[in-house]
């Protein structure tokens, strides 16, 4: 088992990630413009899991699915205030 990264943009909406040997999320967080998200995998295994990431503003709709799944929160500092994303997955 290794621990790999899975980036994408700091945007509203759902993301999808094919993951081999999938075991769970440990951490997000952010890195330049893209969140990223660290897992614990197996890259040998021949079983992929497919995996969705839903990144949720404040006051924004969870998707239905990503409920009981939360991976952690982001603070993004911009000019004029500050974003807080949420980020979900569906496993």
């Amino acid at each position: 088992m290794k621990i790999h990264k899975y980036q994408f943009p700091l945007l509203y909406g759902d993301y999808d990630a094919y993951i081999p040997g999938y075991v769970r999320c440990l951490s997000v967080g952010q890195q330049g413009d893209n969140v990223s998200v660290w897992v614990i995998s197996d890259s040998a295994c021949e079983n992929v899991e497919f995996v969705q990431f839903a990144v949720c503003c404040t006051g924004r709709t969870i998707p239905p699915g990503f409920f009981s799944h939360y991976i952690g929160t982001i603070q993004e500092k911009l000019e004029d205030g500050e974003l807080v994303y949420h980020v979900f997955s569906n496993k």
